[in-house]
């Protein structure tokens, strides 16, 4: 009786230690679930502070200098009206339309065939005689695949 008793316990004992085991499995195949959620929200999280980043440096650097920038082409006589389109950004720029051309002395005027691609460190340039009321050269461009209307202003 005695080798029944012990054997039953220790029966026993083994289907309670497989049931803590079943028991545990399940826990951590829920906690596995979890974390394979909460590792697809990190990873998201990452991508989006990525993208993030990437603006913000683009910000920064449109911060630092304009993207175009109308410069004398020479700074000896400013009051002529010749200039130059500088980039100052890393990448080419496309200029698609002068939008405010009628503001200036359209027929002395003296401007690239557009579109015209502006690269850094290869400046355009431009003959525009105006008034004194005229403050900027307003361009549609094409920067990295986006349009945009960019407002460059004219150096006295």
């Amino acid at each position: 009786m005695d080798s029944q008793l012990f054997s039953n316990f220790f029966a026993g004992l083994s289907a309670l230690a497989a049931i803590i085991s079943a028991i545990c499995a399940f826990i951590a195949w829920y906690q596995s679930i979890g974390s394979k959620k909460a590792k697809a929200e990190a990873e998201e999280r990452a991508r989006q502070a990525e993208e993030l980043l990437a603006q913000m440096s683009d910000i920064a650097s449109s911060l630092r200098r304009p993207i175009l920038e109308l410069v004398h082409e020479n700074k000896n006589h400013p009051d002529h009206e010749r200039y130059r389109l500088r980039n100052n950004i890393g990448h080419p720029v496309t200029i698609l339309e002068v939008m405010n051309l009628q503001e200036f002395f359209v027929r002395y005027c003296d401007i690239p065939e557009l579109p015209a691609e502006v690269h850094r460190g290869n400046p355009v340039n431009f003959s525009l005689p105006h008034d004194v009321t005229v403050k900027s050269l307003e361009l549609r461009i094409k920067v990295s695949g986006k349009e945009e209307t960019l407002f460059v202003e004219i150096p006295r």
